[in-house]
């Protein structure tokens, strides 16, 4: 799929798209603010196509659309609209949307290897993008990415602080950033090499880049392929260590289906990676943190899979305390083991791990987590 993004003002955009069907359909999911024109197949014009509400996991109202033809079909349309939703920033110092605006062809059959054009000059810098001087703009893919969103995170030079260390580059534009900004510089090695160890490799990418948005939306941190973004920091510096190893964790547990309940592998492993990364580094932290993560898992439903098999509001939380009950019960050799065979698995999903755990002979461990699939009673 091929973007251009032509209007980038005020909250506005404007979109060129050209893609191509793979089968007879292509269905995908758009801001419901956004609105669809000039279709067309070849050379041929069509009426724009109907949309129907979806609801996704972070997204703002989105649309359904589906568009059919044969398989080597190429469509072109465009499409404008104000954006909204979580994380988006058009402000003098940044403009930032992602997946999370919905302001890309996303999920179904939507193609994930997408390049993008946007106008701008050298007077900007587009994080994990590269300047395109013949064309005075800028080029962005999600070609590669074990994450593929169309994440445009651009910084006007001059607003910003710029600190480097071998491999890692860390941005921020507040005074009161550049202190966790150089507590971030020094723990993120540490965590690396301990992640390095914990799972015998590198995780999605060698280089590292870290970015303190600006004060104004409290949504926390995410994680993509190489980058990480800080929305707010933590108020002391165990939270920030903690937030930051979390986040990298998701360099190892961040393949399983996010749409689904089979997202608590996700997160499960990304807060378990941190925790252990905390039991060495910063052990009575980590007996804090698990007291708490037992005492809560005596009130909290663990049951992973609901009913239906959708993704449960409280994904970040279960597969968490089902991990600490498991700590409790076989220690920390049992939490390495889930996290290594979680990461070896070549379709990330609970089946696989049940699976690959019986096949190493660990039917024990096997059936204590079989057990939480199911609703269980506190």
């Amino acid at each position: 799929m091929r973007l251009d993004i032509d209007t980038l003002e005020g909250g506005a955009i404007g979109v060129s798209c050209a893609l191509t069907l793979h089968g007879g359909s292509m269905r995908f999911a758009l801001a419901s603010s956004l609105e669809i024109s000039g279709l067309r197949r070849g050379g041929e014009v069509l009426p724009p196509p109907a949309g129907e509400p979806c609801e996704l996991p972070f997204r703002p109202q989105m649309s359904a659309y589906t568009l059919r033809g044969e398989p080597g079909d190429e469509f072109t349309f465009t499409y404008s609209g104000r954006l909204g939703g979580a994380l988006l920033y058009f402000q003098s110092e940044v403009r930032h949307f992602s997946l999370y605006n919905g302001w890309y062809p996303m999920e179904f059959d939507a193609d994930t290897d997408i390049d993008v054009t946007l106008p701008g000059d050298i007077a900007w810098e587009l994080i994990q993008g590269r300047y395109d001087a013949a064309r005075g703009l800028w080029r962005y893919t999600t070609r590669g990415r074990a994450i593929p969103d169309c994440n445009i995170l651009l910084l006007r030079r001059g607003w910003w602080t710029r600190l480097e260390s071998g491999a890692l580059r860390l941005y921020y534009c507040e005074a009161d950033q550049a202190l966790p900004a150089g507590e971030a510089i020094r723990a993120c090695s540490k965590i690396r090499a301990f992640y390095r160890s914990l799972y015998g490799r590198e995780g999605a990418s060698r280089e590292l880049t870290l970015v303190y948005l600006p004060h104004g939306q409290d949504w926390g941190a995410y994680m993509r392929d190489g980058l990480v973004v800080f929305s707010s920091l933590p108020k002391d510096t165990s939270a920030l260590r903690h937030t930051l190893a979390h986040e990298l964790g998701h360099a190892y547990a961040c393949r399983a289906d996010s749409l689904s309940w089979e997202d608590w592998l996700n997160e499960t492993g990304a807060e378990w990676s941190a925790l252990l990364y905390e039991l060495h580094a910063d052990r009575p932290a980590f007996e804090l943190r698990l007291d708490k993560l037992l005492e809560l898992s005596e009130s909290h439903p663990l049951c992973l899979r609901p009913p239906d098999g959708s993704r449960p509001d409280e994904v970040h939380e279960t597969g968490t305390l089902v991990f600490a009950r498991i700590y409790k019960k076989y220690g920390e050799e049992a939490i390495i083991t889930l996290l290594r065979t979680l990461d070896g698995l070549q379709q990330p999903d609970t089946a696989a791990l049940l699976s690959a755990l019986r096949a190493q002979g660990e039917d024990s461990l096997a059936g204590e987590l079989g057990a939480y699939i199911s609703p269980q009673t506190p």
